[in-house]
């Protein structure tokens, strides 16, 4: 089968849907291209130079092609950008000339992809997309009702409007979470026939709880570097240092903690405007971001994962590395942390600190860990998403590939 990717932006190692769920399906046989623009992820927001500039370069890099885990990645000049305005050139004219089977959009809402619904109405291709705007990052979710007519008129023409003229031509939309879903349907205008749960599928081979010497020793010598005692139980927060995130409240926390005469230790991997704030406080640590091929070894160092307010697929990859998290209380995917982590009260760093000395005991970690591992192994993994798309995308094409 010949799968084309697009993508309005993409970074080489950053980013699951652009990076892990191509290569999986390489994996299996497949013809993967991935279609992108020259910029970076977030390359056109303000905070792109603060927060990313110094782990991925400049925001806008050349055209050219490479071949990235056995998917050819191909990068088209951009022309345009403005809010899901991103024009890549040429891209539907090279999507039609590879003459592919599939084509999966990312954000429905996307000017592009709403081109390539367009183009797919001349084309064999059938199209599939995908939403992970979840409600933690929607304001509309939570306040629609209160908005202005002019404010709601706005989003129909933008968000609606856009989604509801690439839903003609949709076949599927994945969502990752079932707050996705209702935003789909509710605000982005796809046929609720059309929308489709799909969590975000992990590496589980990468991200893996520790297995015997070997990572033992690699957990001991990585905690040494830090200067991690080991009876100090460390938590861990991966991603942006932005309000939007507030990493800054488990800072606080661990403020709370120490001065509680608590052995509590927090490292924090990435950028952003939060970092000082976060890098005065007694007992926290800030390192830049990692590859995400290099986390694995962060999360078995730690003791207990941590994001304070907005979800991320970090959580499920520190679940998958058997590690307990501790998510807002605000956070609708619950099936994320279910059985294997607790929740806070967003914001309020002394619940916060509540909810983590909940897990002081070694043992319910390791038991809350071992779900959590589990769980991700058996109802997350790439492999099992990757299978799932296979299928519809099997019967849409009416064909039976292997």
């Amino acid at each position: 089968m010949r799968i084309v990717f697009s993508a309005d932006w993409y970074s080489e190692g950053m980013g699951y849907m652009e990076n892990v769920v191509p290569r999986r399906f390489a994996e299996l046989g497949h013809e993967v291209y991935l279609i992108s623009s020259t910029m970076q992820v977030y390359g056109d927001h303000s905070f792109y130079d603060d927060v990313y500039g110094k782990f991925l370069g400049k925001a806008i890099l050349d055209p050219g092609e490479k071949v990235v885990d056995g998917v050819k990645v191909i990068r088209l000049p951009i022309s345009c950008w403005w809010k899901r305005f991103k024009i890549a050139k040429g891209r539907t004219r090279l999507i039609r000339s590879l003459d592919p089977d599939i084509v999966y959009a990312w954000d429905p809402r996307s000017f592009q992809t709403v081109l390539i619904s367009f183009a797919a109405w001349f084309s064999r291709y059938k199209l599939f997309t995908g939403n992970h705007t979840v409600a933690s990052v929607y304001p509309a979710y939570y306040s629609y009702k209160s908005w202005s007519l002019y404010q709601r008129l706005y989003l129909r023409l933008s968000d609606t409007l856009f989604g509801w003229l690439a839903g003609l031509r949709t076949t599927i939309c994945f969502s990752a979470t079932p707050d996705a879903c209702e935003i789909a349907h509710r605000f982005f205008g796809l046929p609720e026939s059309k929308v489709r749960h799909l969590p975000l599928g992990l590496d589980t081979v990468l991200f893996r709880p520790g297995q015997g010497i070997e990572d033992d020793l690699s957990r001991q010598a990585l905690r040494a570097e830090l200067g991690i005692a080991p009876d100090e139980l460390l938590c861990i927060y991966t991603g942006r240092l932005t309000e939007g995130k507030n990493p800054c409240c488990l800072a606080q926390a661990i403020a709370l903690l120490r001065k509680g005469g608590h052995k509590f230790r927090a490292l924090f991997l990435g950028e952003g405007e939060q970092r000082e704030a976060i890098e005065s406080v007694d007992g926290c640590i800030v390192k830049p971001f990692a590859p995400y091929r290099e986390l694995a070894k962060y999360y078995r160092a730690a003791d207990i994962g941590v994001w304070p307010r907005q979800e991320s697929i970090s959580m499920t990859d520190a679940a998958a590395c058997a590690l307990p998290i501790v998510v807002s209380n605000r956070m609708k995917a619950v099936e994320r942390v279910s059985g294997n982590g607790v929740t806070y009260e967003e914001n309020d760093a002394s619940d916060l600190m509540r909810s983590l000395l909940g897990l002081r005991d070694a043992d319910l970690r390791a038991q809350l860990g071992q779900c959590g591992a589990e769980k991700m192994r058996s109802a997350f993994s790439i492999e099992t998403m990757a299978d799932r798309m296979l299928l519809d995308f099997q019967a849409a094409t009416g064909s039976k590939f292997v």
